[in-house]
């Protein structure tokens, strides 16, 4: 867990410094339920992060937490 901190911090520094705002969207490394955990989620709040997406392939509920988005996974799309 304290490598995962420490890697958030440091890209989300990183990454605000070349967008020159605070980033607000996170997308999770490899994109399924696998790569995240409770802990996850608190840390993006702590770091300010509004929102967070998976690629987890269900819909959209009410639910649902803005820390488990669901997107499209475009590495399973072979018909397009």
């Amino acid at each position: 867990m304290k490598d995962q901190e420490s890697e958030l911090r440091q890209s989300t520094s990183f990454l605000n410094k070349v967008i020159g705002q605070r980033a607000q969207l996170f997308l999770y490394p490899c994109g399924r339920r696998e790569s995240y955990n409770l802990n996850t989620l608190k840390m993006l709040r702590r770091h300010g992060y509004s929102d967070a997406f998976s690629v987890d392939e269900k819909p959209l509920g009410m639910s649902r937490s803005f820390y488990k988005l669901p997107v499209c996974n475009c590495n399973i799309l072979n018909n397009y």
